[in-house]
């Protein structure tokens, strides 16, 4: 049921492209949080028979990986090209990898300690906890792809910063909270 909210939300923005289009960081949005639940499905995949464990990790690597470069690729070309110049065109390029990387390294680290905390524990709120830090990144998404046309190197830094406090961030309130 979630696969098919998620996609059909895939499929709606890209009919409604005239509200999307002005809007180009919400259509990345739905996009990551489709391939947040693809790589739920990559873990889920592992418990499956070998044939279809790999037929299926295949299929969803590729599907992750055709999510992040469309997500890339939408904010480069989302952004206005005959304001900048050739060199600061090159700069947003890394800025708009990087800030990608810095998602999928919240999503690998917020989905390994969840998967850590059903193990170890079952079915309880902390598992939100980590999941918050996706939440977090997909809001401050906005901010980033505003930052990155502007100053891309700054957006960067502020990335980083980021990245380590929504990593720290939930533990520290869980810590907090016991």
């Amino acid at each position: 049921m979630i696969q098919m909210v998620v996609g059909s939300a895939v499929t709606l923005s890209a009919i409604n492209i005239a509200f999307m289009g002005r809007h180009f960081w919400s259509v990345n949005v739905i996009v990551l949080l489709t391939a947040v639940w693809n790589f739920l499905n990559l873990v889920v995949v592992g418990s499956m028979p070998q044939a279809q464990a790999i037929s299926f990790s295949l299929y969803l690597v590729t599907v992750i990986i055709l999510c992040l470069i469309f997500v890339i690729r939408n904010s480069y070309y989302s952004s206005n090209l005959s304001e900048t110049k050739p060199k600061e065109r090159n700069i947003q390029k890394v800025s708009y990898v990087v800030n990608i990387i810095f998602f999928v390294l919240i999503c690998a680290g917020a989905l390994f300690f969840t998967w850590g905390l059903m193990f170890a524990g079952g079915f309880q709120w902390k598992l939100l906890l980590p999941l918050s830090s996706i939440v977090a990144w997909l809001i401050f998404y906005k901010f980033q792809m505003k930052l990155i046309v502007k100053r891309p190197v700054a957006s960067v830094l502020v990335g980083l910063v980021f990245l380590v406090l929504a990593l720290i961030a939930p533990f520290a309130i869980a810590i907090f909270l016991t």
